[in-house]
């Protein structure tokens, strides 16, 4: 069997994100994908496959780029590997497309510092008025929650400005780098 897409390793629960802005056509369990997200881009025609999911964000419908699907899992075909996303692109009449020449490489990558612990890195929060938001900018997005100054939290990843981070409850936010500090 062909494997068409890529395969983007991640801890389960990670957020999967839309790559672009889209109605989504299916989102549901079936087959080899197990929980999967298709999502429909008309201005390029084609359609994006998001596979292996653990959950999938209820009622999508029309989403913007950068909105939640769903959380990488490894549903499907992939019981037995690690947490993934298999990721895929459909050109119309084309069929499968390799997505690895979209997939956004940025010229520079910031080093996150590294603890050596199952964390990239902890932060605390440094500001009395912290926000936690459901996207990585003040833009379009919602405040989940508010912080309290010294919170413990886990980066996973960061996003311009922006870090994103579990707290205690592992529940996955996006906080400012302005209101928080490294510990090391």
């Amino acid at each position: 069997r062909q494997h068409k897409g890529i395969d983007i390793f991640a801890p389960k629960g990670t957020p999967v994100i839309a790559a672009t802005s889209g109605k989504v056509n299916f989102s549901g369990e079936k087959g080899l994908g197990g929980k999967q997200v298709w999502l429909k881009d008309r201005k390029r025609r084609q359609s994006l496959y998001y596979a292996h999911l653990d959950s999938i964000i209820p009622g999508l419908n029309r989403v913007m780029q950068g909105d939640t699907l769903g959380f990488v899992g490894n549903t499907g075909n992939a019981k037995s590997t690690p947490p993934h996303l298999h990721f895929g692109i459909y050109k119309n009449n084309i069929g499968a497309h390799d997505p690895i020449g979209f997939v956004y490489l940025p010229e520079k990558v910031e080093r996150i510092p590294n603890n050596n612990q199952n964390i990239t890195s902890r932060l605390k929060v440094n500001s009395s008025q912290a926000h936690f938001r459901n996207k990585p900018a003040t833009n379009n997005s919602k405040v989940v929650k508010n912080g309290q100054k010294g919170q413990l939290l886990y980066v996973q990843g960061k996003s311009l400005d922006w870090f994103h981070v579990r707290d205690s409850l592992d529940r996955a936010m996006y906080i400012h780098e302005s209101q928080v500090k490294y510990i090391y």
